[in-house]
C-alpha cells in the first residue's frame, strides 16, 4: 500500500482514509468525527548527514467532550514521500462517557488487520463483557473472537471473570482462562485464583494462587504465590513478597523471595529499600538480588547485582538530577541524567550520560520548545553513540495544535 503525503501535515490529516473492513460485521457502527485534533510529525536523520532518513505523523483526535476518539500513524519508513504504513484506531463512547467500542486497523506491506473490541456494561455501570474479534488478514472473515465475561458483587469488585479464546472465530472453544477473586470488608481483594483449561475439557491444567494480607490502613503488608503447574495439588512455585511503610504511610521496603521448584530453598532474593528528603520527596532506591546461578539450584547469601538510584529536586520540586549505579560483578554501569526548567517549571531539557566503570560510553540530549499556551510544539534529540563528542543520529519532534490547550 502507497499513499503520498500531502504538502502539510495539516493536509496529511484530512488525506488520512480509515481503512476498508466493512464486510466484518461489527464495525457497523460509524467512526465519531473528531473536532479537536493534535499532529505530531517526527523526522529522524539516522547518520547525521542533514537528509530525513524516516518519517512519522501521529494524528490525535478528540470530540468536544475532549475524549480520545481517533489514533492514526502514517509512517514513511525511508523519508522518500510514500507511505509504507498505517495505523489507525478509532473509539467509541456511552452516553456516560464509557468506552463501548474500539477498533484498531494497521496496513503494511501490502497486508492488513482488523481487530474490533466491543465492551458491554450492566445498569450499575460495571463491565461486564469484552468481546474481542480479530481479522488477521484483511479478507472480511474474522480470524479470532476471544469473550472475557465479568461478575461482580454490585460494589465493582469482580468476583469471577472467564476468558474464553475461539482461534478460528469457528464457534470452538480451544481454551479458558478462569480468575475467581475473594474481598474483605473493605473491599480489597485478599484472594485470586486463575486456573486455565485447554483443550477445553472442563477440568483445569494449571492454577495459580495470590493471597494477599493488608495493615490497618489498607496497605499491602504481604503478597504470597503458589503455582501448580498441573493443577493436580502439587505446587511447584513459591513466591512471597513483605512490605514496610513509614508513619507518613510511605514504602520503605520491601522482600521478595522466591523457591522455584517448591523444595524448601530459596533460589531467588530481591530486597528494595527507599529513602525520603525532608519533603516526603523519593531520594533513593536501592535494589540487591542475590539469585542461584541454574535452575532449581539455591541462593548463597551473596549479593550478585546491586542497582542504587538517588534523585534531586530543585526547590519547585522539580527532578532536576537521576544517577542510578547498577553493579554486577565488577561491571560498573552509571547513567546520569539532568534535567533543566523554565521558571513555569516547564521541562526544557534532558540530558542522558551512560558510563561503564567511569568511562562514557553514550550520550544524548533532548531539548523542548513550547508555544505561548505552554504547549509542547518542539523537540529536539540529538545523539552520540559512543560519548566521543560527535552527534551519531537526530531526531525531531513538531507538534501542531488545533488551538484549543490540552
Amino acid at each position: 500500500m502507497h499513499r503520498q503525503y500531502a504538502a502539510t501535515a495539516g493536509a496529511a490529516l484530512l488525506g488520512v482514509a480509515l481503512l476498508s473492513c466493512s464486510a466484518v460485521p461489527v464495525l457497523a457502527a460509524k467512526p465519531t468525527a473528531p473536532k479537536r485534533t493534535v499532529v505530531t510529525t517526527t523526522e529522524d536523520d539516522t547518520n547525521n548527514d542533514g537528509a530525513t532518513d524516516r518519517r512519522g505523523i501521529f494524528s490525535k483526535g478528540y470530540d468536544t467532550k475532549n475524549r480520545l476518539v481517533r489514533d492514526t500513524l502514517e509512517a514513511d519508513n525511508d523519508a522518500d514521500g510514500v507511505i509504507d504504513a498505517t495505523r489507525v484506531i478509532t473509539y467509541q463512547y456511552d452516553k456516560a462517557g464509557r468506552l463501548t467500542q474500539e477498533v484498531a486497523s494497521q496496513e503494511s506491506g501490502g497486508a492488513s488487520w482488523v481487530t474490533t473490541t466491543t465492551s458491554t456494561y450492566d445498569s450499575n455501570g460495571y463491565l461486564v463483557r469484552n468481546l474481542v474479534e480479530a481479522d488477521g488478514n484483511g479478507d472480511g472473515v474474522l480470524d479470532l473472537r476471544s469473550s472475557t465475561t465479568y461478575a461482580n458483587d454490585g460494589q465493582g469488585n469482580v468476583l469471577v471473570s472467564v476468558n474464553s479464546q475461539d482461534q478460528g472465530a469457528d464457534g470452538s472453544i480451544e481454551s479458558v482462562f478462569k480468575v475467581t477473586s475473594a474481598y474483605d470488608s473493605a473491599g480489597r481483594r485478599v484472594s485470586e485464583v486463575s486456573e486455565g483449561d485447554s483443550p477445553v475439557d472442563n477440568v483445569a491444567d494449571n492454577r495459580t494462587t495470590i493471597a494477599w494480607m493488608y495493615d490497618g490502613a489498607g496497605a499491602v503488608l504481604e503478597r504470597s504465590v503458589q503455582v501448580d503447574l498441573g493443577a493436580n495439588g502439587s505446587v511447584e512455585l513459591v513466591e512471597q513478597q513483605s512490605y514496610t511503610y513509614d508513619e507518613a504511610g510511605r514504602l520503605v521496603s520491601s522482600l521478595l523471595e522466591s523457591d522455584d521448584n517448591a523444595d524448601g530453598a530459596l533460589s531467588l532474593r530481591v530486597s528494595t529499600s527507599q529513602l525520603y528528603g525532608p519533603g516526603g520527596e523519593l531520594v533513593q532506591i536501592r535494589t540487591e538480588i542475590d539469585q542461584a546461578t541454574a535452575a532449581g539450584g539455591a541462593i548463597d547469601g551473596v549479593v550478585d547485582s546491586a542497582s542504587t538510584r538517588r534523585i534531586s529536586y530543585d526547590q519547585a520540586g522539580n527532578k532536576v538530577e537521576e544517577v542510578t549505579d547498577d553493579q554486577t560483578g565488577g561491571t560498573l554501569v552509571r547513567q546520569l541524567t539532568r534535567y533543566t526548567y523554565d521558571a513555569d517549571s516547564r521541562l526544557l531539557s534532558t540530558d542522558v550520560t551512560v558510563e561503564i566503570d567511569r568511562v562514557p560510553v553514550f550520550r544524548q540530549t533532548v531539548a523542548n520548545s513550547y508555544n505561548t499556551r505552554g504547549q509542547l510544539i518542539l523537540e529536539v534529540s540529538d545523539r552520540d553513540d559512543d560519548a566521543n563528542g560527535t552527534i551519531d543520529a537526530t531526531s525531531t519532534s513538531t507538534t501542531v495544535y488545533d488551538g484549543v490547550k490540552r
